[in-house]
């Protein structure tokens, strides 16, 4: 495992030929790593499943390139937060801090089995 993990993100986004940079850090997110996890999941349609994170991960990054609606949850049943918009925004990973003993659940609301990239930091 590394000495230094550097995790580094922006975001840029071009309209009729022009950049227009929306997002960039001052300084990348850099910590002393314990996991660098790297999984597949499948989600089978609405149905809620539970993540396994590493006990010491730290971040969750989602990468989702076409689900029309994936939710992330707390408990089964809950509400959850939706992390793939129906407006078609998709394939911007999203990155989830996490706190102390997580227990994350993901919802694939969409009407077929769907597999993604989850990568614990």
């Amino acid at each position: 495992m590394p000495d230094i993990a550097t995790l580094a993100i922006s975001l840029a986004v071009t309209a009729d030929g022009v950049n227009v940079e929306a997002y960039a850090p001052r300084h990348p997110f850099q910590w002393s790593p314990v996991v660098i996890k790297r999984e597949t999941i499948s989600l089978p349609s609405a149905t809620d499943v539970a993540l396994s994170p590493p006990s010491t991960a730290r971040a969750l990054v989602v990468m989702c390139e076409k689900l029309p609606s994936l939710r992330l949850k707390g408990a089964p049943g809950d509400t959850g937060i939706l992390l793939t918009a129906a407006s078609g925004l998709v394939g911007i990973p999203a990155v989830l801090p996490l706190g102390a003993s997580p227990t994350p659940y993901l919802r694939n609301e969409s009407p077929s089995l769907y597999s993604l990239v989850l990568l614990w930091l």
